[in-house]
């Protein structure tokens, strides 16, 4: 599974966030000489993803939680989000929300929660009640 992942600061390998993401998470045990060098193998391929002297704790809880977040996600919604590399879980909910309301018709946005209503949603409004056929309910 392709994924891309959250570009945290101070990445001195050469490879980018994704390419070491992928290392850490397509070694597979049969390269390996046994299970102590499967393991030492994942350590050193972690940090190297993780780089927990670079980096705080949030922002290593951040990156995981970003990617278990782009894992649950159905694929379209995955490769859009790909597109636009979010940093932060905010980010990528952010720009779900923003596909979202593209997706939907405006008159259905005006309901959307969270949402202040403006002038349109409330013009649109006002035509829903007038004439049902502009934006039924």
């Amino acid at each position: 599974m392709e994924m891309t992942t959250t570009n945290l600061p101070g990445n001195s390998t050469g490879l980018g966030q994704e390419a070491l993401w992928k290392q850490f998470r397509q070694l597979r045990y049969e390269e390996t000489a046994g299970p102590r060098e499967a393991l030492s193998r994942l350590r050193e391929l972690c940090r190297r993803w993780l780089r927990p002297e670079m980096h705080s704790k949030e922002q290593i809880v951040e990156l995981l939680v970003l990617e278990q977040f782009l894992t649950i996600l159905p694929e379209e919604l995955r490769a859009r989000l790909r597109e636009q590399q979010p940093e932060s879980g905010e980010q990528a909910v952010t720009v779900l929300e923003d596909l979202e309301r593209e997706r939907q018709p405006l008159w259905e946005q005006c309901g959307s929660r969270g949402s202040r209503p403006s002038g349109t949603c409330q013009s649109l409004k006002k035509r829903r009640v007038r004439n049902s056929r502009v934006c039924p309910v």
